[in-house]
C-alpha cells in the first residue's frame, strides 16, 4: 500500500502459501535474491546494487545500507562510514545494478560501475548464503591482489603506489576470518602516531647556498601548499657535517624531550652555508609495537611548552621574511593533537568548509544533500547560521537514520518540501554530476548547488 501510494515500484516473492519472502538471502530457480527484513515500509522488498547487510547465517538481521553509491564506499573502504567502528557480521553484496533487470546476487569476480568509477570486486562463490556465498571478500588472494569487503585496493594513476596493511588472527588472506584492511595516503601524515609513512621532502632535488636558500627556509619547518613539514626533521635521513651538528646541539635546551631532532636539524640548516636536497629514499623507517611513538604521554603539553619556547626564541633572530615562526605553530598542531589524543580522547580534523558564498540574500531554506563527511561538515556549519534554515538532510543510503540527531530523508521525499537551494555535500565531481541528473528529473536546476571541497588548516573542530 506504501508503494503504491508513493507510487514507488519494488519487487517481492511469496511462496506457495501467499507469504512474503523478508530478511533473508533465499535461493529461487537456482540463483539467490537478498529480501529486505520485516521492519519499515521496504520490508520484504527484493535488495538491489551494493548493499551492507549485518548477517546471522543466511538471515538478513540489519540492512546498513542499500544501492550505495561512490561515495558511501569509499567512506566504507577507509573505515568513515556511520557507526562503522561497531559494525559485527557486516558484509558487502552486490545484487546487481538494475532493479528491472534480474537482481540476483552476484559471486565471483564483477566490474561495478558507480557514479562514473569502475570497482572491481570479488564475491564468494562456494556454498550457500549460510557460509557466506556472495559476500564481498577480505584479505588477500593468492599473494597478489587485496581486497577489502570485497573491493580490490588499487593505487591511483597518480600515485603508483599505496599503503596498505592486512592483519588477523588466523591469517590474512581471503579465506580467514577476523581479516581487517587498512589503508594509509602516501602523503605523509608526521608525527600522527600511523605505522607507515612515505616521508618526502617538498622542498625539490638541488643544491642550494647564497640567496637560494631562502626558499628553503620559507618552507622547511611546514610548507603550507603541502600542509606538511617541506624538509623532515629526523636526523636518521641528514649527513651533516661533524662542526656544524656540534654548534647545533650545544645550546639546545637538555629539557626538550619531544622535537628534539628538529631543534637540532633546523638550526644546522639555518647556520649551513650549502644545503644539498636528495629525496631519492636510502633509509627505512618501521615503528615497532612497544616504541615510544605509540605510548600514551601524560606530561605531552610540558613538553610541548618546552619545545615551542626554545624554538620560537631561536626562529625569532632571523628575517621574518621566513616565517619561520608561523610554520612553527603549524608544525606543533601534531603534537597537541596527540596530546588531545592521549589525555582526553579527542581528535583534531579539518572540516569542509560550507561554500556560503554560492548562496544569495533570497536563499533562506536550504536542502543538504549527503551526509557522509563533507554533508557533516557543512550541517555543523550550516544549523549555526540564523539567516538559513535546513529544511531537510537527504541521503538515500541513510534515509530514516538519524546522524548528529538528524532525521535522514529520502531524495524522493523532497517533492513534499518547500526550498530555495539544494547543496550537494559530496567531494568527488563526477558523484555530484549524477545526483543532479537525478534530482533535476523534479527539481529546477537552477536550485541544485555543487561546489569543490575546500578545508583550512587553521580551522579545526573536535571530533569526540
Amino acid at each position: 500500500e506504501d508503494d503504491a501510494n508513493d507510487e514507488t515500484e519494488r519487487w517481492y516473492y511469496a511462496d506457495g502459501d501467499g507469504k512474503l519472502c523478508a530478511g533473508e538471502i533465499k535461493s529461487i530457480k537456482g540463483k539467490y535474491y537478498g529480501f529486505w527484513p520485516e521492519n519499515g515500509k521496504k520490508s520484504g522488498a527484493m535488495l538491489n546494487g551494493l548493499c551492507v547487510l549485518q548477517m546471522d547465517g543466511s538471515k538478513i538481521e540489519k540492512v546498513i545500507a542499500d544501492d550505495i553509491d561512490s561515495n558511501d564506499l569509499d567512506d566504507i573502504l577507509d573505515g568513515d562510514y556511520e557507526d562503522q567502528g561497531n559494525w559485527t557480521d557486516v558484509y558487502l553484496y552486490y545484487f546487481g545494478n538494475d532493479l528491472d533487470g534480474d537482481g540476483s546476487m552476484k559471486t565471483g569476480n564483477v566490474t561495478v560501475n558507480l557514479d562514473g568509477n569502475s570497482y572491481n570486486f570479488l564475491f564468494k562463490k562456494t556454498g550457500n548464503p549460510a557460509g557466506g556465498r556472495g559476500q564481498g571478500v577480505t584479505g588477500i588472494e593468492d599473494k597478489k591482489y587485496i581486497y577489502n569487503y570485497g573491493c580490490k585496493i588499487k593505487a591511483s594513476s597518480d600515485d603508483k603506489y599505496k599503503l596498505v596493511r592486512v592483519e588477523g588472527t588466523n591469517g590474512d588472506d581471503i579465506n580467514s576470518s577476523g581479516v581487517n584492511v587498512t589503508t594509509k595516503d602516501l602523503i605523509p601524515a608526521w608525527e600522527d602516531g600511523t605505522d607507515y609513512k612515505n616521508w618526502y621532502y617538498t622542498v625539490p632535488n638541488g643544491i642550494y647556498e647564497g640567496q637560494d636558500l631562502t626558499c628553503i627556509y620559507k618552507k622547511m619547518v611546514f610548507d603550507f601548499t603541502k600542509n606538511c613539514p617541506g624538509i623532515i626533521q629526523s636526523l636518521c635521513t641528514k649527513l651533516i657535517k661533524k662542526k656544524l651538528l656540534y654548534e647545533s646541539i650545544q645550546f639546545v635546551d637538555n629539557r626538550i624531550t619531544m622535537g628534539e631532532d628538529a631543534a637540532v636539524v633546523y638550526k644546522a640548516m639555518l647556520n649551513a652555508k650549502k644545503i644539498v636536497v636528495i629525496n631519492d629514499c636510502y633509509y627505512f623507517y618501521r615503528t615497532h609495537q612497544d616504541s615510544m611513538c605509540r605510548s600514551k604521554d601524560y606530561d605531552i603539553f610540558t613538553k610541548i611548552y618546552y619545545f615551542y619556547q626554545y624554538m620560537y626564541n631561536m626562529f625569532s633572530i632571523y628575517s621574518v621574511e621566513y616565517c619561520l615562526n608561523m610554520q612553527l605553530r603549524a608544525y606543533i598542531i601534531s603534537f597537541i593533537e596527540k596530546g588531545l589524543i592521549d589525555i582526553f580522547s579527542v581528535k583534531l580534523s579539518s572540516p569542509y568548509i560550507f561554500p556560503f558564498e554560492l548562496l544569495h540574500n533570497s536563499d533562506k531554506k536550504i536542502v543538504l544533500y549527503g551526509a557522509g563527511n563533507v554533508g557533516r561538515s557543512y550541517y555543523k556549519q550550516l544549523v549555526k547560521k540564523n539567516t538559513f534554515e535546513l529544511v531537510a538532510w537527504v541521503d538515500k543510503g541513510l534515509a530514516g537514520q538519524y546522524v548528529l540527531n538528524q532525521k535522514i530523508v529520502s531524495p524522493e521525499s523532497l517533492k513534499n518540501y518547500k526550498f530555495d537551494k539544494v547543496l550537494i555535500a559530496v567531494k568527488a565531481f563526477e558523484t555530484s554530476q549524477k545526483i543532479k541528473k537525478e534530482l533535476c528529473t523534479y527539481i529546477d536546476k537552477e536550485k541544485i548547488l555543487w561546489d569543490e571541497t575546500k578545508t583550512n588548516f587553521w580551522l579545526r573542530e573536535l571530533e569526540i
